[in-house]
């Protein structure tokens, strides 16, 4: 987890939305864990995109709005079709 912090201390989030990723980062298993590590390392410009997405998500969830969700959710697989 120190890696993952050392990553985000270096992105354009705030304090606050470092320590609100790593919050929900923490209940990701090791394995996925050091996945996401090696792919953000890698990668450092989708630390933003990572966290908006969970903005997003976390908005949809608290809307209670179906429609939004499938709309993030299609994003997501058209940003991973380019990878």
């Amino acid at each position: 987890m120190d890696k993952i912090r050392a990553l985000l201390k270096k992105s354009n989030l705030v304090l606050k939305e470092q320590n609100e990723l790593l919050a929900v980062l923490k209940l990701l298993p090791s394995t996925e864990l050091n996945e996401l590590y090696n792919f953000l390392k890698n990668h450092p410009e989708w630390i933003d995109k990572l966290y908006q997405n969970y903005k997003q998500k976390k908005a949809a969830v608290t809307l209670k709005d179906n429609k939004r969700w499938q709309d993030i959710f299609e994003k997501e697989k058209e940003e991973l079709k380019k990878l």
